[in-house]
């Protein structure tokens, strides 16, 4: 949770490297941020900044990983149709990699959750 109080720059760095690690393929990796309307778009803006400070390019930096498989990387790529894309969203499917990326305004039941079993907390059954 980002509150209006928070120290953003930290908040989005700190997330940022939690998210990145393993390309976000970790069970401890943050799905989606609630950040405070009054400090939203400049999280968002800092969130992006310090995705490029950490992972550099990713469709071209060698040591960024893959995503595990091909089923995988286009259920992911499913999951930005018809959101909102503030930052990121470029892939090379030939790599499996997809560039950290900002979906905004997308709801609690977006499903962006894992396939951990977590989604039926957040209205996906």
């Amino acid at each position: 949770m980002v509150t209006a109080d928070s120290d953003v720059r930290e908040t989005a760095k700190n997330i940022a490297y939690g998210k990145i690690m393993n390309s976000g393929q970790a069970c401890i990796a943050p799905d989606y941020a609630l950040v405070d309307e009054k400090v939203k778009d400049q999280f968002c803006g800092e969130f992006a900044v310090q995705c490029r400070k950490i992972a550099g390019d990713p469709l071209t930096n060698s040591k960024y990983p893959r995503i595990i498989s091909r089923r995988h990387f286009e259920r992911l790529l499913g999951l930005m149709d018809g959101v909102t894309i503030l930052s990121g969203g470029r892939s090379d499917p030939s790599a499996l990699k997809i560039e950290p990326t900002v979906l905004v305004d997308v709801g609690l039941a977006f499903g962006g959750v894992g396939q951990s079993g977590m989604g039926a907390y957040h209205g996906i059954h």
